[in-house]
């Protein structure tokens, strides 16, 4: 009977039964899983925090201001950076055990970063959510949606953290000016700015790939802009070896494979700054029917452009040496467990839900239904995904201040000569769109054009 106890024992510590398969290599313990996780994730922190500090000193002279991008309804990989962080800054934070002893895992260290929590709500359903007393207004009325409950769950647990919950309809105002709308179908603005996007996504865009591709880049852009707006240095996504594989395939798909480096791989990301615009807009568009200020006009946006296309921020993903299913465990495991801050799971949301037509289905949930079986089988074929993607290098010089070596909608070099060989592949576009071509990469024409 000892003997069959000390084999079920953990294979780190030896002390406590091992109850969980580590990669198939190892029985652990829930606690030396949350370790093993913990410790992926840091190690991860560290090399970001010296890629990315500039000062020449060993250590930042400040702390470290970073943005975390929180996905409220997703697979939990966000909520589970969320909590890895705060749990390392809270030992940061910790006093030292005894006088003389050095800082280490016990406590004392230099706080060597601070969070700030966004998450962009992509609900168009309804107006954007109000602050305050009106949100608590809203609260007390029965108004509150699970996606507002769930927000407020969040900031409860995490108060020590700023919390900024943004609307998607936001992504028609960045200060950035980092999508040119005037490559975009144009908005209606007889609506409300959150109707105005629900039309371009459900209305003016065909195909579901096109409407989820199109809402990410919308996002993408949003926590950019709202990073900058807080001084940040890094924005921090929650993206596990998983959703890096998907998104790896799901970009190739679409004919975006040649922005692999900038969107899967860790580093700094230009933003491009277009002159604003606002389609809709009548003395803009009894502007632009003048011959005689048309040439002024381009010159002004170009010069425009030119001066502001200076910006740049950090993009990391903490998370990228994990698989989703071990964060899926590790949300189980914590004290209390994290399932509490996420929606329950239906049967239509789950990843291996049968699928009675793939027409309803966009490009980016075909990729996730299939790498959920290749990770359950396979998980070093999805790990290798990866290390191949990471490979790939970034063209230099590239992204100077030319506006038109930047995609208007993800902001990505263009790819000019890839672009025009797809083309050419697979038809011209339609003459109404044709003017748009120089604006858009491949992968964004279609997406937006069909």
């Amino acid at each position: 009977m000892a003997e069959a106890s000390q084999a079920a024992a953990c294979n780190r510590c030896q002390e406590n039964p091992g109850t969980l398969d580590l990669r198939g290599a190892e029985r652990v313990c829930p606690q030396c899983f949350c370790a093993y996780v913990a410790n992926k994730t840091i190690k991860r922190m560290e090399q970001m925090q010296r890629e990315t500090r500039t000062s020449g000193s060993k250590l930042p002279t400040r702390p470290q201001r970073y943005l975390l991008a929180l996905s409220c309804g997703g697979t939990g990989a966000s909520t589970a950076l969320l909590n890895l962080l705060h749990n390392n800054l809270a030992r940061q934070q910790a006093p030292q055990s005894a006088k003389g002893t050095k800082g280490g895992k016990g406590g004392g260290q230099r706080v060597r970063f601070e969070i700030v929590v966004a998450w962009v709500d992509c609900d168009l359903s309804r107006p954007p959510v109000a602050s305050g007393d009106d949100a608590a207004a809203a609260a007390a009325a029965g108004a509150e949606t699970e996606a507002d409950a769930m927000w407020q769950r969040y900031k409860s647990r995490y108060p020590t953290f700023t919390f900024h919950r943004i609307p998607l309809s936001a992504a028609l105002s960045l200060r950035t000016n980092s999508i040119d709308w005037s490559s975009l179908p144009p908005l209606n603005a007889a609506l409300a700015p959150h109707e105005q996007l629900a039309d371009l996504l459900y209305t003016r865009l065909a195909t579901p790939s096109s409407r989820a591709d199109v809402q990410r880049l919308l996002v993408r852009h949003l926590l950019l802009d709202v990073a900058l707006r807080e001084g940040c240095d890094v924005l921090l996504l929650g993206t596990s070896t998983t959703a890096l594989a998907e998104l790896t395939l799901a970009e190739t798909a679409k004919g975006r494979g040649f922005s692999l480096p900038w969107q899967v791989n860790d580093g700094p990301f230009q933003l491009p700054s277009f002159a604003s615009y606002v389609s809709s807009l009548p003395e803009q568009q009894e502007q632009e029917d003048q011959p005689s200020t048309s040439e002024e006009a381009t010159t002004s946006t170009t010069t425009e452009t030119t001066t502001a296309n200076n910006k740049s921020l950090s993009i990391y993903h903490p998370l990228r040496e994990l698989f989703r299913s071990e964060l899926k465990t590790y949300i189980t495991l914590t004290t209390p467990p994290l399932t509490d801050l996420l929606p329950s799971p239906t049967k239509s949301s789950a990843a291996g839900a049968a699928v009675v037509s793939h027409k309803d289905l966009s490009i980016d949930e075909v990729m996730s239904r299939y790498f959920a079986e290749v990770e359950a089988n396979y998980p070093s074929v999805v790990a290798n995904v990866v290390r191949t993607t990471g490979k790939l290098e970034r063209p230099q010089g590239a992204a100077g201040n030319n506006i038109t070596r930047q995609c208007g909608l993800c902001g990505i070099v263009l790819d000019e000569a890839g672009d025009e060989r797809w083309r050419g592949e697979l038809g011209e576009q339609a003459p109404e769109v044709e003017e748009r071509r120089g604006r858009l990469c491949y992968g964004c024409d279609r997406s937006v054009n069909g």
